[in-house]
């Protein structure tokens, strides 16, 4: 699954409390969530602990103390300390061993990759480039993880015209900033949209793909 979005509407945050409605069974975003409860795995480059902090406070403030522990021991975010262990472009083998080694030793249900251009071993807009990144990271997680269902975080395309294709079937592809190889290669993609120009708190959540 893809999540693309505008930069600073709140992907990261939206994704996390997915995680923790899958986790609590609860519905996110007026969606349903099923099964028993994974292991979420956030793998992110953009966020600090101050952050986490502060927004798992918010979202913790709604929920039991035993909804709390639940969430405690389904979650693992990665803690960003120094350059290197927020580094997780694929073209560095050792980046890829240190993925196989927490996946591996996690064995999540679901692993969060946020944002994909860190990752991608190369350029963003070289259909080749990606694609080699995402056989990368597939073959990976199938040694590794192969149970794990995979969220990739991406950047949108900006400007008013790009912002107004999200939800678009005739352009959901064109949504995405960098190669549309990524939207080809996904079964299912969430789009993330300014949905007022005057009202920053009015967000347009929209399918831009679902092949199940």
């Amino acid at each position: 699954t893809s999540f693309i979005g505008i930069g600073g509407l709140g992907k990261t945050r939206l994704t996390l409390w997915m995680c923790i409605c899958q986790i609590l069974g609860r519905p996110w975003c007026g969606i349903d969530t099923g099964g028993t409860p994974q292991l979420c795995l956030i793998l992110s480059t953009e966020s600090g602990l101050r952050r986490w902090k502060k927004d798992l406070e918010k979202m913790f403030s709604s929920l039991s103390e035993a909804e709390r522990d639940k969430v405690n021991t389904y979650l693992s975010v990665l803690a960003l300390t120094n350059d290197e262990e927020g580094d997780l472009n694929l073209g560095d083998e050792g980046n890829r061993e240190r993925l196989r080694v927490t996946l591996k030793n996690l064995d999540p249900g679901i692993i969060i990759f946020d944002p994909f251009s860190d990752m991608i071993d190369g350029d963003e807009n070289s259909a080749a480039d990606l694609v080699a990144t995402l056989r990368t990271l597939r073959s990976i997680q199938r040694t590794v993880a192969p149970s794990a269902a995979a969220v990739i975080i991406h950047h949108a395309r900006t400007g008013a015209n790009n912002v107004a294709q999200a939800g678009d079937n005739f352009s959901a592809g064109n949504f995405g900033r960098g190669s549309t190889a990524l939207y080809s290669r996904v079964r299912c993609e969430f789009q993330l949209a300014p949905g007022d120009r005057d009202n920053p708190n009015l967000l347009v959540l929209a399918s831009g793909k679902n092949n199940d």
